[in-house]
C-alpha cells in the first residue's frame, strides 16, 4: 500500500482555502497510487485560538467534504481537525475511509509549544 504525507502552508482560519489544497494534494497522491494519506495537524484552520471555538462550528461539514474526497478518490484519510463539545473545542485525529469516518481521537496531552 502507498502512504503519502499531504503538506501544505496552512491558510490561518480560512477553511475553504485549506480545503482546496487537501483536495488537490489528495487528488493528486491519489493519482500517483496512493491509497492513505496522512494531513497536517489542524489542516483545517491552523493555531488561530481566538477563533477556534468558532471556526469548530464548521468542521461537521469540512468532514463531510473530506468523506467526499475520500470516497472519490479511494484513499484513507487522518488528520485533525477542530472539535466543538458544548464550550470545549477539542484537537480531534479523524479516520475517514471509503467515505465514511471510521474512528477518531481527542487529543488528551496539550501543551504549548510558545506558552500560549
Amino acid at each position: 500500500m502507498k502512504t503519502s504525507a499531504i503538506q501544505f502552508n496552512i491558510s490561518l482560519g480560512d477553511i475553504p482555502a485549506n480545503l482546496d489544497k487537501v483536495a488537490n494534494g489528495t487528488r493528486a497522491a491519489a493519482q500517483a497510487g496512493t491509497r492513505f494519506a496522512v494531513l497536517p495537524e489542524m489542516w483545517s484552520t491552523g493555531y488561530d485560538y481566538k477563533a477556534l471555538p468558532e471556526l469548530a462550528r464548521q468542521t461537521p461539514e469540512v468532514l463531510e467534504q473530506v468523506c467526499a474526497l475520500s470516497r472519490e478518490t479511494g484513499t484513507v484519510l487522518v488528520g485533525s481537525l477542530p472539535e466543538r463539545r458544548g464550550d470545549d473545542v477539542f484537537n480531534t485525529s479523524y479516520v475517514v475511509d471509503n467515505g465514511e469516518v471510521a474512528g477518531s481521537y481527542r487529543k488528551l496531552h496539550l501543551f504549548s509549544v510558545m506558552r500560549e
